[in-house]
């Protein structure tokens, strides 16, 4: 796991002291080993730079930048089956110096060319130049968890694990994209394909972008699209097969994981996801696993006593921490500089707490994201299901029994720390039995500020061309499920967008290397060809993640409600965090860079500080943005 920069360009004006800077700026990812690498190919500067964080062949034998026969790569991540794609190269003749991927997938794309990555299992972000093909080809993993941001202007092209690296180079440009801004207050989060930036965005997963340094052409191509994994032909195979063998590939994917020349733990938060795969990695263990969990003095956020329990039950060696209010103020101040984007999930502050307590022990810590995504645990998904099908059958009925039928499934589909008021889920209600498809159902249920609102808060910089990323994956889904439909969409939006940033800079800004063994590739495969009526067997939420834990763990320690991984946001607001609201949504203060109506911004927070607890996220999403400000200098 590291952090790559480097720079593409045409115009000979940038030097190697821009790349240092740009690179150093990643010495969190990579604190074990720098190195750089430059070639002016044709009056074209090219500069390659590396942190490295040293986890598999710890030797100077897997320091980069590498180069190989002409080929130089830049590598962030992990490649997991990387000595089966080794022995197929040995038996193509190659020799290999080190025991690390690094080298294994610059001679891989030597030999196979960027198509290479297809046989790649892992998370990874490179940068590849080819001096003789006089390609320069950037690279990123097919769920995303590695980052990949590029900028693009007059000739320049740079690139790094984060966008805080452009600032170093003289020609970027700190120009907010009024779409990514309009996204972020909408979604709490910056799209995959897009930037904060104007001229900035970021590589899409599963895909690759090659640079033509003779014709300065850039050709983005994909290499995996998991829509395609959901529309092959279902199998037909028996629920107690298809258990064995999502039991078989997870166990592979957390072995595989486990892979490391340093010391390797686990986030356990006592749910099914984390609990299936700590209970998997103990029972292959002659030691104690090492699990970490974080909890709240709050009861209604605390799950810290069940993680004991099952850490307790599997015998792994487990850690807690509880998040206190201090603890949260001091991690607010660092949300603006860790997450180089406006970032508005509030969970952020418990991973980057549980990740400082991980960091203590080990190097690299397995985190359990994606089994929502993959094994349909949301109760949104079955919730909007039958509201689908309770639509169909009430079409013919009159407008005001509909309306109640939709009010009361619009108040279970809201979710999150405190009440909604009547109001609210009216409008939610409304809404939704306008709907009649499942993705803008789902689209409509993320929203923390409305395109109405959005026309209020944002007045200097109003859009009328906004993309929305649940509506334009439509033809993607056609002819799926419902349920698979909006796995396949919350995969490429929420899943990628929030979660996986949230955990991946978190991990990074301390050079904790977090990996996810349920977004493994042959899992994710296998699962999205099963039919709906074998993964969520009677439409229970995780039925084959649940069977499959229940025989390392009994029932009565696993059975509660689904619980999340939330924080105290209304309480904590109002209190510790106060003084931050009062300095950063004051009039002054959002008046000062002019992107928000101050108007706007001193009413709802008014209403906020008066009791009404509905408006705790739209003010966090305000307050993350300014703090954001603040730190860009903007």
């Amino acid at each position: 796991m590291c952090g790559i920069a480097g720079i593409i360009d045409f115009s000979e004006s940038s030097s190697k002291a821009m790349l240092q800077m740009m690179t150093d700026q990643l010495a969190h990812r990579g604190p074990d080993d720098f190195g750089y690498f430059e070639s002016a190919h044709k009056d074209i500067y090219i500069g390659l730079g590396h942190r490295r964080l040293s986890i598999l062949d710890l030797s100077s034998r897997g320091h980069q930048p590498m180069t190989f026969d002409g080929c130089t790569i830049i590598f962030n991540g992990e490649i997991y089956n990387y000595r089966e794609i080794r022995s197929e190269l040995e038996d193509e003749g190659y020799t290999f110096e080190s025991d690390s991927d690094t080298e294994v997938a610059l001679k891989a794309i030597h030999s196979w060319g960027s198509s290479a990555v297809k046989k790649f299992n892992g998370m990874f972000a490179i940068a590849f130049y080819n001096s003789r093909a006089e390609t320069v080809t950037l690279i990123r993993d097919r769920a995303g968890i590695k980052p990949l941001f590029i900028f693009e202007h007059n000739g320049l092209i740079i690139f790094s694990s984060e966008l805080s690296s452009f600032r170093h180079h003289p020609k970027f440009e700190k120009k907010i994209d009024h779409n990514s801004l309009r996204h972020y207050f909408k979604y709490g989060y910056i799209p995959s394909d897009a930037s904060i930036f104007q001229g900035a965005s970021k590589l899409e997963p599963g895909c690759y972008a090659t640079i033509f340094l003779k014709s300065r052409l850039i050709l983005k191509d994909r290499y995996w699209n998991i829509s395609n994994s959901y529309n092959n032909k279902k199998s037909h195979i028996s629920r107690h097969d298809a258990i064995l063998e999502t039991e078989h590939l997870l166990q592979r994917a957390c072995n595989y994981r486990m892979l490391a020349d340093v010391p390797v733990g686990v986030f356990l938060s006592g749910g099914y996801d984390s609990t299936a795969v700590s209970a998997l990695i103990q029972k292959e263990q002659s030691t104690r696993l090492k699990t970490f969990t974080v909890g709240f003095d709050d009861p209604r956020y605390d799950e810290a006593q069940h993680a004991e329990s099952i850490a307790k039950h599997i015998g792994t060696d487990h850690t807690e921490i509880v998040c206190t209010p201090l603890d949260a103020v001091r991690i607010l101040d660092k949300i603006g500089v860790v997450w180089d984007e406006p970032f508005g999930d509030p969970s952020a502050i418990p991973t980057l707490l549980v990740s400082e307590l991980a960091k203590k022990s080990v190097k690299v810590s397995l985190s359990a994201d994606g089994g929502d995504e993959l094994f349909g645990g949301y109760r949104k998904y079955y919730q909007i299901s039958r509201l689908l099908k309770v639509s169909q059958i009430m079409n013919g009925i009159p407008f005001g029994d509909r309306l109640i039928g939709a009010l009361s499934f619009g108040s279970q589909l809201i979710s999150g720390s405190c009440s909604f008021d009547l109001s609210r889920k009216l409008g939610l209600a409304l809404d939704l039995i306008n709907l009649n498809s499942a993705i803008p159902m789902l689209d409509r249920i993320q929203h923390i500020f409305t395109d109405f609102q959005l026309n209020s808060l944002l007045p200097y910089c109003y859009s009328d061309d906004l993309k929305n990323p649940f509506l334009s994956l439509l033809p993607s889904v056609n002819g799926m499920t419902n349920i698979d439909s909006m796995l396949v969409v919350d995969y490429q939006t929420y899943q990628r967008n929030d979660i996986l940033t949230k955990v991946d800079r978190a991990t990074m800004s301390i050079g904790l290397e977090g990996r996810e063994p349920l977004l493994d590739v042959n899992l994710y495969e296998y699962v999205s060809s099963l039919p709906d009526k074998v993964k969520f067997f009677k439409q229970e939420p995780k039925y084959l993640l649940k069977e499959i834990v229940h025989k390392y763990v009994p029932c009565d320690l696993m059975d509660r409600p689904k619980q999340g991984f939330s924080i105290p946001l209304c309480e904590w607001l109002r209190t510790v965090f106060r003084p931050h609201l009062l300095h950063y949504l004051s009039e002054e203060r959002i008046s000062a860079n002019g992107f928000l109506s101050d108007k706007y911004v001193g009413g709802l927070l008014d209403k906020f500080l008066r009791g009404d607890d509905t408006l705790s996220r739209q003010i966090w999403l305000i307050l993350i943005f300014q703090l954001w400000c603040e730190n860009w200098q903007i």
